[in-house]
């Protein structure tokens, strides 16, 4: 009846081959992504399972201890596909199943991965300066500018250059500015330094051009949806991050060649050809913890079955009306217990904590724009806004630097995170919905213009982007996930007003520009519709639900069928298959052990 199949043909399996496959509900788990396994299980020895495992009992095999596809057959129908891994060799082979064919490296740092590379095109040789051969990448840094310039208005570009602001830069005199680039404050001001440039002939990423077209200070952000393709591939089915969370980035804030203090490129530089590594953009975090991160934010579940691996949103889940009526598949009496609900915690856990001191004075107004216009005006009075539209609240200082009459410090983003105390004395259990990411905070940040003369002009110098802000520009890779959300082209705002001919692109933390305008249902604050998209999943897992264990006599047609997101009825009740474990031999298929936890 079992049968194991490798590279097409049949393992031999011993009379006393036992194989205990389990099977995990991915509804009920938010820390892994679950996909049938088995236990360890011996098999034979012998010629045929030696040569269709690659020799692993050679020491001089070269592959014998690869992990090779495998199918689990019972009756000729497939129960499970993934791959066999060989544990250790002895008198028999110690295998180990897994119902998956994981990406290489999904535990891996994400930096480790092949995301792929872009090319910037070719290098003329490399020419002499002071003793020292250097290469003129300026048709690199050129092509790099258009690429993303050009980015910056595609629906399917995945990756994308914003400006973020430094929060700790001190603007830098410059006594001798450099004709050619006069923008080093710029560029110690912001990452993704964007604004007019003559050398890019309009508005681009501000270059150093003292060897022409460096762009130093690049450091994009990947679309989460394109980085589930490049993990799965052609096997990521659903993929709701290239449907409503297509706005959803990963946003790099470090790369091993940059550097604060030059404009040394990031590029390398190779047989000829100049190009970037993707990967070396991103953090020190495992693929796993990636994928189920992000499902945390989407509110959803990865489902692994015949080589495809299937997000499916919670909710959706919930409503499906597949139903499958086991009752006379029960064997023996079920044992039964009721579930309390669970305290169901979501959030980010790297969100901001920060208070607003109770002492404070607090001035309402619904945008960033009116914050900025009412601070400017000549007669205008320190205060603390809370701006509604965005949901935080800035403190305004004097400038003494600039031709702005203030600049903005932000007290508190509120991201709706914050779960309310539970009393002492309450021992409901926690199920934790937490995002273990960080989410970029957005702040009115100050233009500055050429080095020479940081008031020369007055209107560029009273231009305000409405950015991300980190607190300063990373000397390390980063270990944990910052994320943000692309919302395209916005306006900049001179003293309050929106200027269309200083637009720049605008990554934020939720749905609404800095003039105030609602600008889709996409945010990262749980609010709104980001709120709802939990709400149905939340209110069943806080629900008592009926709990029943049971074994089930079931065939190998049922197993063929198998679908862990179908529900089943069982004596008037609907459930779901929390856990099963099945027992195959080569002679039978035992009673099946199973968990359902009512929907």
């Amino acid at each position: 009846m079992l049968e194991i199949i490798v590279e097409g043909q049949r393992l031999e399996l011993g009379t006393d081959t036992s194989v205990s496959l389990a099977m995990e509900q991915p509804l009920t788990s938010t820390d892994k992504v679950p996909a049938a396994y088995t236990l360890s299980f011996d098999l034979p020895r012998s010629p045929r399972n030696c040569q269709l495992l690659g020799h692993p009992e050679r020491i001089t095999s070269r592959n014998g201890f690869e992990k090779r596809p495998a199918r689990i057959c019972l009756a000729g129908l497939e129960v499970a596909a993934g791959e066999l891994s060989i544990e250790d060799v002895q008198e028999t082979i110690t295998v180990q199943f897994v119902g998956a064919k994981f990406p290489e490296g999904i535990r891996k740092p994400l930096y480790k991965l092949d995301f792929g590379r872009i090319d910037l095109g070719p290098v003329a040789p490399p020419v002499a300066d002071n003793g020292r051969y250097i290469y003129d990448t300026s048709a690199a840094g050129l092509a790099y500018n258009e690429l993303l310039v050009a980015n910056l208005t595609s629906a399917t570009a995945d990756i994308i250059a914003a400006p973020i602001s430094i929060a700790d830069a001190e603007y830098l005199t410059i006594e001798s500015p450099t004709p050619e680039d006069p923008y080093t404050n710029q560029r110690l001001f912001f990452l993704n330094a964007f604004g007019a440039s003559a050398r890019t002939q309009g508005r681009g990423y501000v270059m150093d051009s003292s060897r022409g077209g460096r762009i130093s200070k690049i450091l994009p952000a990947f679309r989460v949806g394109w980085m589930f393709e490049r993990l799965f591939g052609d096997a990521c089915k659903n993929n709701v991050f290239r449907e409503e969370w297509r706005q959803l980035v990963l946003v790099s804030l470090w790369h091993p060649k940059y550097q604060v203090q030059d404009n040394t490129p990031v590029w390398d530089v190779a047989d000829g050809r100049v190009s970037l590594r993707f990967a070396d953009f991103m953090p020190d975090v495992p693929a796993n913890e990636f994928v189920a991160e992000m499902l945390k934010i989407a509110c959803a579940s990865l489902y692994v079955k015949g080589g495809e691996f299937t997000i499916e949103r919670n909710e959706d889940i919930l409503n499906r009306t597949v139903y499958r009526d086991w009752n006379d598949k029960v064997m023996g009496t079920p044992t039964i217990s009721m579930e309390p609900g669970q305290r169901y915690n979501f959030g980010y856990s790297g969100g901001d904590d920060d208070e607003v001191p109770a002492e404070r004075v607090i001035t309402e107004i619904g945008s960033i724009r009116e914050m900025i216009a009412a601070s400017e005006q000549a007669d205008s009075e320190l205060k603390t806004y809370h701006v509604t539209s965005t949901g935080q609240t800035f403190e305004n200082v004097f400038d003494d630097m600039t031709a702005n009459r203030c600049r903005y410090t932000l007290l508190k983003q509120d991201l709706g995170t914050k779960q309310e105390e539970g009393d002492e004395a309450d021992d409901t259990e926690e199920f934790d919905m937490a995002t273990n990411v960080s989410v970029l905070k957005t702040v009115p940040a100050r233009y500055i213009g050429r080095d020479n003369d940081p008031t020369a002009d007055i209107d560029a110098n009273k231009l305000f982007y409405f950015v991300p802000q980190t607190a300063e520009a990373l000397e390390e890779r980063p270990q944990n996930l910052t994320v943000a959300l692309w919302k395209g082209m916005s306006r900049g705002l001179v003293g309050g007003v929106p200027n269309a001919e200083q637009t720049y692109p605008y990554l934020s933390h939720c749905n609404y520009d800095a003039e105030g305008n609602r600008l889709d249902d996409v945010t990262l604050q749980l609010t709104g519709s980001t709120l709802a998209r939990h709400a149905a999943y939340k209110a069943w897992i806080e629900k008592d639900k009926m709990a029943v264990k049971a074994e089930l006599l079931l065939t190998p047609l049922d197993l063929h069928r198998l679908d862990l997101r179908d529900k089943f009825y069982l004596k008037g009740r609907y459930f779901f298959i929390r856990r099963l474990e099945i027992t195959m031999t080569p002679e039978r298929l035992e009673a099946v052990e199973a968990e359902f936890i009512e929907v």
